[in-house]
């Protein structure tokens, strides 16, 4: 074991350090790995390489500020242990984009009037109503998916809360053109 370099050990210990980012640095934070690629992928051979993505999302610019270089320095320490190296790109940052108080307050009113169970969440997802609010009033309205399995073969959202979703949007376009 003591001449072994193992990519995935290293891809694990970044998993479990980034985790821990969010958790040391609390409030909005959250931090997800939602792809890794071993290679070469075989059950008896000594992972050589492993590509990962990291997506850290927070409404406060100041909390990413903190967390990118405690990123990195998760990164470096995992490869360091484990005698492997690495290439760590930041390739996206999206600022948090704001929703529009009275659309949120028509999707809020309408939630309730169809009887839909609803609460307040952040998104940071890069959702089309994040560029839609770029020019003009927007918010959105989520429905759930077993097990919360959402954008994957997997998902299934029963038709009672599609309903519940398609007429709480009804309703507040309705009520957001009664304010027009």
């Amino acid at each position: 074991m003591r001449i072994r370099h193992d990519a995935l050990v290293a891809a694990a210990d970044v998993v479990t350090g980034i985790r821990g980012i969010a958790r040391q640095l609390g409030g909005d934070l959250v931090t997800t790995v939602g792809n890794l690629t071993v290679h070469p992928n075989i059950v008896n051979a000594i992972p050589g390489k492993v590509t990962l993505s990291i997506d850290m999302r927070d409404p406060r610019s100041e909390t990413l500020d903190q967390a990118r270089p405690r990123l990195d320095a998760v990164v470096k320490e995992a490869c360091a242990r484990e005698g492997v190296r690495y290439e760590l790109e930041h390739y996206w940052r999206v600022p948090y984009t704001p929703f529009a108080p009275d659309v949120i307050a028509a999707i809020e009113r309408a939630a309730v009037a169809s009887g839909a169970r609803h609460r307040h969440i952040l998104s940071g997802a890069g959702h089309d109503a994040q560029y839609m609010a770029a020019i003009g009033p927007a918010g959105m309205i989520f429905v759930p998916s077993r097990d919360g399995r959402s954008h994957c073969e997997e998902e299934f959202t029963p038709m009672d809360d599609i309903e519940h979703g398609a007429t709480t949007l009804f309703l507040a376009a309705v009520d957001l053109a009664g304010r027009v």
